[in-house]
């Protein structure tokens, strides 16, 4: 919230930067943030690239940065910027734990230069029922009849968009899975084929949205 900057700067506080991504996203962005939009564009036709990996970000390559489903990415660049801008802070606040991010919170240190403190996961102290959107619990009878640890889960989340190229690939690759699958798709995100719907509802599950703590944890999950 690039607001709050303004109104702390006008009374004089000191400010605090409170990141609700991980660090590794963060340092993914700052990555972002030095790239040339034209020219990456460009240079990510060559697999080679693709598959090199980001400099002190192993086992992240340059094709795992997250790019995609975001509009264009000239304009995902500059908000790249904005996001890594520690402007006048003096610290920054991420949710994440060392344990986890180790790596990434050393080098998140050393490219802004003022202290990063890591605080979380937060999650674990978040309202049993919190949901952004209306979940639907007839997928939790529907994991009830599944196998111990047989089901895949996907879900991007409430942000990410894919084009229909993509959702095609993703459906094609969980039917050749041979494993049963649950599978959100928000409405008016990913743009799901009528002709492949047929062929996902006889191995898998689609739903709007879920209940995500209570299939992370549900016994016949077994990849998320």
């Amino acid at each position: 919230m690039y607001f709050s900057e303004a109104a702390a700067k006008e009374f004089k506080l000191l400010s605090i930067i409170f990141s609700t991504t991980s660090a590794t996203h963060k340092v993914c962005c700052s990555v972002l943030s030095k790239l040339n939009a034209n020219k990456f564009l460009i240079d990510m036709e060559d697999p080679k690239l693709q598959n090199e990996l980001v400099e002190n970000l192993h086992p992240l390559r340059y094709k795992d940065l997250p790019t995609s489903g975001f509009g264009p990415l000239r304009r995902f660049l500059e908000l790249c910027k904005e996001v890594v801008n520690k402007r006048t802070a003096s610290a920054v606040i991420i949710d994440t734990t060392s344990c986890l991010e180790s790596s990434s919170l050393t080098r998140l240190q050393q490219e802004l230069k003022i202290p990063v403190y890591q605080l979380g996961p937060l999650r674990l102290t978040a309202p049993e029922n919190f949901s952004l959107l209306d979940e639907d619990k007839s997928c939790i009878e529907w994991l009830n009849k599944q196998k111990p640890r047989s089901v895949i889960y996907i879900s991007l989340g409430s942000l990410a968009l894919m084009e229909t190229k993509e959702v095609l690939e993703m459906a094609w690759g969980l039917y050749d899975s041979n494993q049963p699958f649950l599978w959100v798709i928000r409405p008016g995100s990913e743009s799901f084929p009528e002709e492949i719907s047929k062929m996902v509802s006889e191995k898998g599950c689609i739903v709007k949205w879920a209940p995500q703590k209570e299939v992370l944890k549900h016994r016949a999950v077994g990849g998320f």
